[in-house]
């Protein structure tokens, strides 16, 4: 009965080291690591987190990925030690590789620079009036161009003014001309359907733009389909807006 005891003790015992020393061999195998994303604007300079960036971590055959969340944080816990390259992305900002981050065991983790994505969305559309005979872009002190618009009959068209992004643009219209809203939009939206360059010796670009008001953009966030349906605002004598909408 005395043997039992003693016997019961020392597996106790070595069960007690045992579990230790596992722990510790996984501390020492495996690390965190942490950082930070931030969106980075290149004309006013300033810095704001980045939401549902996509962050990739690669050694070879190892990959994993996360994503950042509403402060711009990113966290890879429990990784084998080792080197990775880093990938940092979103749609329609800028794409920036990390190469060779160690990765050490441990409970404390590897805390990285903060990643600075800027936008790539550099242009902007302004919707406007389908009845008025045109608008003043007002870009500088001594640049004034007026631009005539077509009319337009169809109800599921519009008329769009795409203009490039300057510092400073300052939107001026005619008393009867109505401006909505100012939208950002990138390229894989595929809206585009016809297109009138103007001047073509500026250093800038307008674009006139007709799109159907079925169009629509994959939405990768969401794994939906975006509709963009013109909307006739009756207060404002006819002028149009842009809305989204789910996959119906």
């Amino acid at each position: 009965m005395k043997i039992k005891f003693i016997y019961q003790i020392l597996s106790s015992i070595v069960l007690f080291f045992s579990i230790g020393c596992t722990k510790e061999i996984k501390e020492e195998q495996f690390g965190n690591l942490h950082g930070t994303i931030v969106s980075l604007d290149s004309q006013s300079y300033t810095f704001a987190a980045l939401n549902k960036a996509t962050v990739k971590l690669q050694a070879g055959n190892y990959n994993v990925e996360t994503t950042t969340d509403s402060t711009g944080l990113f966290e890879f816990n429990d990784i084998p030690i080792g080197t990775y390259n880093l990938f940092y992305s979103k749609e329609g900002y800028s794409t920036f590789i990390d190469y060779g981050v160690q990765v050490f065991g441990g409970l404390i983790p590897v805390q990285l620079n903060t990643i600075s994505l800027y936008e790539l969305l550099n242009e902007k559309i302004v919707i406007g009036d389908i009845k008025t005979n045109g608008v003043k872009g007002n870009y500088s002190s001594n640049l004034n161009i007026e631009i005539e618009y077509e009319k337009i009959e169809e109800t599921n068209t519009m008329c769009l003014l795409l203009l490039s992004k300057n510092d400073n643009i300052d939107l001026q219209h005619y008393e009867y001309s109505f401006f909505k809203n100012i939208y950002f939009i990138s390229d894989y939206f595929h809206l585009i359907s016809d297109y009138e360059k103007f001047p073509e010796n500026s250093k800038w670009y307008i674009k006139l733009y007709t799109v159907a008001s079925k169009a629509y953009y994959f939405d990768p966030e969401t794994g939906k389909k975006v509709y963009y349906t013109a909307n006739t605002d009756m207060s404002s004598k006819g002028s149009f807006t842009i809305s989204e909408a789910e996959e119906y």
